[in-house]
């Protein structure tokens, strides 16, 4: 029998025993119109254990239930609104509300690997500069033409998105950044992501030692080899990660998976899974069974070299994601769940050396002692000529004869300093400013030997930077910025937009201090595509050398930039080539200056460009990617004119399998003319078969790989249709001799 009320299911065998809880969330947008599909995820931390998590959404009224919660605290979060939290209480039910903003929004499209939208696609949305997949939430739907909207989208947005649907393997993670109005214009609309073809699917069974299938087994797989990548300016992670729980008969499944080797997790209290690695071909269902065994647990003590407790530290077990507990008052600690085989653990705590420790553990209990060394370490008080302390200065220690920059720590406010340092070895000193990117050395100071012994560090004026470079350049508009970098013989230093000093509007600048001695100063103009500012707009221009001396501010006046050439591209498909997305990317070969273009429907585009010789690249979708080389010279000559024809091309789906006895190869697809079409590296930390899928053209391919032994084979393959295909392009390989 079950109660259902206002959203909230409860099973009346558990919740009227009065020893667990429930919970209602009501989530509505800030103008007060419900906010349904929302995903709102429940998370129950335990010191020393995983944190039970469960992901819910809410229905149309903008509400969702759960009962059969234990009474503890719970953390419950929903995109776009601060995380509450709550001690349920046992028998009760705890209902929590969530405003969250309509704010600007995503809008974008999900479309296949060959361009078809894709209705019905759900949008996982996680916020922050790094990616947390497992914090990720489902936000939206795909509807009509595979287009989405996402609301409760804030400025300033830092967030990570894909998509996910049905007989398609999941998009990769897109990151999007928006620090205003204008910039969201450019990034949160015409979002574009790809789900993939071919999915497969894992399958399998939880059981007890017993042999008894188990149900209520959090299960996870996470792709191994996946990686933060850049591309073309854009961030994206091609990981996927995906949990479930198994049902009451111990079983689970995860369809939608791609072609790659993947870890196969499960985890329950009081109970050791081994991870199992399961390798997924393309298109198929792959069955595994995990058997659990009696965990074990860490009852620990962390103490320093003088046997008393280590209170501030922090312990993990690498490979496991909930084994990590900070030592309490006592130096005492706890961690559950681990397996029953020798693990290493690792202890961090401000001042002592890193430790690490293998450990054989065994079913049950295990106490365990760790005992952590203090650091070689410089202390004392810092100040400058006149008495002062150098409060918020950083003061490093070098060693001897090192080319390492050594280590550093912030001057404390009543001048007391702790750097703590890798070694006994004889040190040099150095400090920074906070203003000053530049360090400045000590070496008058001599050379000493870590000691508690505190000394005191006095900074002379004579070795402060002190000296400045103001001038002006020409005044730029709203869309676009300067960014400029100083750089002296050994060091360089970025100062961008406000901490540069400068006024984009007037042009004015001041930069400093600055150490004595020569500078030259490099200047860039970016403006903004796709919510960025990190495309210049003509190059790189170079001023100097500077001479300057100490206390000086050197006034360069107005500087002119080059004025830039004309670089105009204009390019034709062939007969059968539908271009789409198509974009242009610029490089100097001196390595000074670089651009993107999005090129527009009629494929022909004009950039301004600094005089000079650059290699270009074009791409996109529907046709086959070209480099040339083109010079761009400088005004009153005619502009560079860079005229190229498009061949038609698809982007396919190609199977690469490593060769026997390698463990990672780089494959190199070359078209019958030769030229590279796809060139692409990979392991066994990721799979031994993977599916990739290059925009590929008619007619005979060949693939050289070399092996990580040095071994070289060679394969071929034909392409006898550009029509979009599931069915995998395949090769065979034969070794080099």
């Amino acid at each position: 029998m079950e109660r259902v009320a206002a959203g909230l299911v409860a099973s009346t065998s558990e919740a009227d025993t009065g020893g667990l809880s429930g919970l209602q969330v009501l989530v509505r947008f800030d103008d007060g119109a419900a906010a349904g599909g929302v995903g709102v995820l429940i998370e129950e931390p335990r010191a020393g254990r995983a944190a039970r998590r469960q992901l819910l959404r809410t229905d149309a009224a903008g509400l969702v239930g759960l009962g059969g919660l234990p009474p503890t605290q719970h953390v419950v979060r929903v995109h776009g609104a601060a995380a509450q939290r709550a001690v349920f209480s046992a028998g009760d039910t705890t209902a929590m509300a969530f405003t969250i903003p309509r704010g600007f929004g995503i809008e974008g499209r999900v479309f296949d690997v060959f361009g078809a939208p894709v209705v019905g696609a759900s949008l996982w949305l996680t916020s922050g500069h790094e990616i947390n997949v497992r914090s990720a939430l489902p936000v939206a739907e795909s509807g009509t033409g595979g287009h989405f909207r996402i609301a409760g989208v804030a400025l300033p947005a830092r967030c990570w998105l894909a998509a996910r649907a049905p007989d398609h393997t999941a998009s990769n993670w897109r990151f999007l950044l928006a620090r205003d109005a204008q910039e969201a214009s450019a990034t949160l609309r015409n979002v574009e992501l790809r789900l993939g073809a071919n999915p497969a699917s894992i399958r399998g069974t939880c059981f007890g030692p017993n042999g008894d299938p188990l149900a209520g087994v959090h299960v996870g797989i996470a792709m191994l080899g996946a990686a933060l990548k850049q591309s073309h300016g854009g961030r994206f992670w091609p990981g996927q990660e995906f949990e479930a729980m198994t049902a009451a008969d111990g079983r689970f499944r995860f369809d939608g998976v791609a072609a790659a080797t993947w870890n196969v997790t499960a985890r329950v209290d009081g109970m050791w899974f081994d991870p199992r690695e399961v390798v997924v071909a393309t298109g198929t269902a792959v069955a595994t069974v995990l058997t659990g065994e009696r965990a074990a647990t860490i009852h620990g003590l962390v103490v320093d070299d003088r046997a008393e407790p280590a209170t501030e530290a922090f312990v993990r077990i690498p490979g496991y994601r909930w084994a990590r507990a900070n030592a309490d008052a006592r130096g005492e600690f706890e961690i559950y769940d681990l397996p029953p085989r020798r693990v290493e653990l690792r202890a961090f705590a401000d001042g002592f050396d890193d430790l690490q420790s293998v450990q054989e553990l065994h079913a049950g209990s295990n106490p365990i002692r760790l005992a952590m060394r203090r650091q070689p370490r410089f202390v004392g008080t810092a100040r400058d000529a006149r008495g002062q302390p150098i409060a918020g200065w950083q003061l490093g220690a070098r060693p001897v004869d090192s080319e390492s920059i050594g280590s550093a720590n912030t001057v404390a406010a009543d001048g007391r300093f702790e750097v703590p340092v890798a070694s006994n070895a004889r040190h040099t000193f150095y400090v920074r400013l906070p203003s000053s990117p530049f360090r400045i050395d000590l070496d008058r100071l001599g050379a000493r030997h870590p000691s508690p012994e505190p000394f005191e560090v006095v900074v002379p004026d004579s070795v402060l930077p002190t000296a400045q470079i103001v001038g002006r350049l020409p005044g730029l508009g709203a869309d676009q910025r300067y960014v400029l970098s100083i750089r002296n013989a050994t060091q360089q230093s970025i100062a961008t937009f406000g901490n540069s000093g400068i006024d984009d509007t007037t042009g004015r600048f001041r930069i400093g201090p600055l150490p004595t001695g020569p500078h030259f100063l490099h200047v860039q103009v970016r403006r903004k595509v796709a919510g960025s500012w990190g495309v210049p707009v003509a190059g790189t221009a170079e001023f100097g050398p500077f001479q300057l001396a100490a206390g000086e501010t050197l006034d360069v006046g107005q500087l002119l930039l080059p004025e830039p050439g004309q670089l105009d591209c204009v390019l034709t498909p062939a007969a059968g080539c539908n271009p789409t997305m198509v974009r242009l990317e610029w490089r100097a070969v001196d390595g000074k200056a670089w651009g993107l273009l999005n090129i527009t429907s009629e494929l022909d585009a004009t950039w301004p460009v600094y005089p000079g010789e650059y290699e270009v690249t074009i791409w996109g979708e529907g046709f086959l990617s070209l480099e040339r080389r083109v010079t761009v010279l400088a005004p009153p000559a005619p502009p560079t004119r860079l005229a190229a024809a498009l061949a038609p091309g698809q982007r396919l789906p190609l199977e690469l399998t490593l060769p026997e006895n390698e463990e990672r190869a780089t494959f190199a697809v070359r078209d019958a003319a030769g030229r590279l079409v796809y060139e692409d590296e990979f392991g066994t930390d990721e799979s031994a078969v993977v599916q990739r899928y290059p925009v590929l053209g008619r007619g005979r391919h060949t693939v050289e790989v070399t092996g990580a032994t040095g071994r070289r084979f060679e394969g071929e393959f034909l392409v006898e249709s550009l029509n979009p295909t599931k069915k995998a392009l395949r090769f065979e390989l034969r070794e080099v001799r």
